[in-house]
């Protein structure tokens, strides 16, 4: 997948969100996207995970996202 694409549909969901839980995000990319990403589970345990739209907080998610979706 195109990372351009990818970069935009997330800046698309944080100029709606400043901070919120993971799975909003990854909800938001599989409606933009046409995808079916799940969020990540730890041993059958809810994800709490939250998704800061601040650059620096956000690099290693992007980074993550990026490198599964360009496989």
């Amino acid at each position: 997948m195109n990372k351009e694409k990818i970069l935009a549909a997330i800046q698309g969901f944080c100029k709606n969100n400043t901070s919120r839980q993971r799975k909003d995000l990854y909800d938001h990319l599989n409606k933009e996207l046409g995808l079916s990403l799940d969020v990540y589970d730890y041993d059958g345990r809810s994800d709490r995970a939250r998704f800061s739209c601040d650059a620096d907080s956000q690099a290693w998610e992007t980074d993550y996202i990026l490198k599964k979706l360009s496989k």
